[in-house]
């Protein structure tokens, strides 16, 4: 069974690079993704190389069924052995897994556990609270490892945020949301320097003392914004379109 036509992008709320080993290997932590329909632009931080692979997988659409093995499967075929740089496995099951999902790392690139939320209440929250902005996509040369801080306070703030968000969302408390979205973007960004560009920052500042939070989706250096807020109009921003099927 198949998503007929539908490949979603994904959309990390927090908890980047938690999971590669070199951060989960210190401390276990979780990632907070969504799944989303909207048309973005790639080198975003949506996982859109993922995302052109489960094209090639499976053509017609997204899997409906066996959405673990199917998501071991994508991590698989798009970490083949001559591959460079490994994608962490928040990327493929992201893209597989419709909803809100929380995936727990523990110092493996696969999860020691998967937790899943589609309800709609929790959904319709989470797309009236979020807002993407869009900034320059990352550029082709961008390694952001080039430059690692991992000290151990930052590596806890990263790893706790998810946490934080899962329970958060869960009792839609705004506040507790956006303190991990900021708590996610201070311990990778002081982990990872290079992920902090100019416009990143700057754009971030512009929203920032208006907003309960304000973060960035995927490796970081680009792409989209994430700005939590009650605000209806925010200039620039993209509401994001949450995927879930259809309630039996």
């Amino acid at each position: 069974m198949y998503d007929l036509g539908v490949f979603p992008f994904r959309v990390e709320l927090v908890g980047a690079w938690v999971d590669h080993p070199f951060i989960s290997g210190i401390l276990p932590g979780s990632v907070v993704t969504v799944n989303v329909v909207n048309d973005f632009e790639s080198r975003s931080g949506l996982a859109s190389s993922s995302r052109d692979v489960a094209k090639k997988l499976w053509p017609a659409g997204v899997p409906l069924v066996n959405l673990e093995g199917n998501s071991k499967l994508l991590f698989d075929a798009e970490n083949t052995p001559e591959k460079q740089y490994i994608s962490g496995a928040e990327d493929h099951i992201g893209i597989l897994y419709p909803g809100v999902t929380r995936t727990q790392y523990n110092g493996s690139y696969w999860p020691e556990e998967i937790e899943n939320t589609q309800d709609p209440s929790l959904v319709t929250w989470l797309e009236s609270v979020i807002k993407l902005i869009p900034i320059s996509s990352r550029k082709d040369n961008f390694n952001p490892r080039a430059i690692e801080n991992l000290d151990v306070p930052l590596i806890k703030l990263l790893c706790e945020s998810g946490k934080l968000c899962w329970e958060s969302i869960h009792k839609k408390d705004i506040l507790g949301f956006g303190e991990a979205i900021n708590n996610s973007f201070e311990g990778k960004t002081g982990i990872l320097p290079l992920t902090l560009t100019e416009e990143v920052e700057t754009t971030r500042n512009i929203y920032l003392g208006s907003s309960y939070g304000v973060g960035i989706s995927g490796a970081g250096g680009g792409g989209y914004l994430t700005v939590i807020t009650e605000e209806n109009i925010v200039e620039n921003a993209i509401q994001p379109q949450i995927r879930i099927l259809p309630q039996v």
